[in-house]
């Protein structure tokens, strides 16, 4: 694994992902600036495999700030992939599709309403990745959860008792172990191509709530997230932890 770097190590996923592949070779921004456009010689010689995993998932944050969203999710991989790369696992969003709620029957990608410039700027760093590189993995993912989580639908519902969209509101929960399982498995079987990697089914948050629970809704907009993992459960990957059975195993209340 020491020709493997991670770019992005401190993240929820990245810290989990050097756990399991206990890779030598991990990077953020406290060791190297992905906005160098020499930032290949600060990146050990022999390794020629990246995951990389940086960037700002903040989604909302950047509705009304197009300029910095495409800086901290598109311009930022430009010097990295431009290295000597024989193989390159970039971690893209399914709000890539212009229909999050239907893209497992409309595969349009580009504009929607849900993520706005977030989704459009990596939708744009995956085509700087295919221009770039011949053996890629774009792994287009849901909505993460589990420990250590710091933020989410999943997150609001059980630390603060409170959800900013409507309860009907539906998401593809994918447990962290399973995106890390994801990635360790396209890596192990030089899987390329673009792949979802969400959940087996979409859940609706009003389905994870105990009938006695109270959630203080402060919005009522409804967002319904798709799922299709078809594609990479067909290379050998499939989901292990349901997000119902992780609550109750965790003897979380909501």
């Amino acid at each position: 694994m020491n020709n493997i770097a991670i770019i992005g190590d401190t993240g929820l996923i990245g810290s989990s992902l050097k756990k399991l592949l206990k890779t030598k070779q991990n990077y953020n921004s406290n060791n190297i600036d992905l906005f160098d456009p020499s930032i290949t010689k600060s990146i050990t010689s022999d390794i020629d495999k990246i995951i990389f995993l940086a960037g700002d998932p903040r989604m909302f944050y950047y509705n009304d700030k197009p300029s910095l969203c495409l800086k901290n999710n598109y311009e930022l991989i430009k010097n990295i992939i431009r290295n000597d790369i024989s193989y390159f696992i970039f971690l893209s969003t399914v709000c890539v599709y212009s229909e999050i709620s239907n893209f497992s029957n409309n595969r349009m990608l580009g504009w929607n309403n849900i993520s706005t410039f977030y989704g459009i700027s990596k939708l744009l760093a995956e085509y700087e990745i295919k221009l770039h590189v011949k053996n890629y993995c774009i792994l287009r993912l849901s909505t993460p959860f589990g420990p250590r989580m710091k933020k989410g639908p999943l997150f609001d519902l059980i630390e603060n008792k409170e959800s900013y969209v409507s309860l009907n509101s539906e998401y593809s929960f994918l447990h962290i172990d399973d995106i890390t399982n994801a990635i360790k498995h396209v890596l192990n079987n030089k899987i390329t191509g673009c792949y979802n990697l969400t959940s087996n089914k979409s859940t609706s948050l009003k389905s994870l709530l105990k009938e006695e629970s109270s959630i203080n809704i402060i919005s009522n907009n409804c967002v319904k997230y798709d799922s299709d993992n078809v594609s990479l459960v067909e290379t050998g990957w499939h989901q292990e932890i349901d997000v119902r059975h992780w609550i109750t195993e965790q003897k979380l209340t909501i």
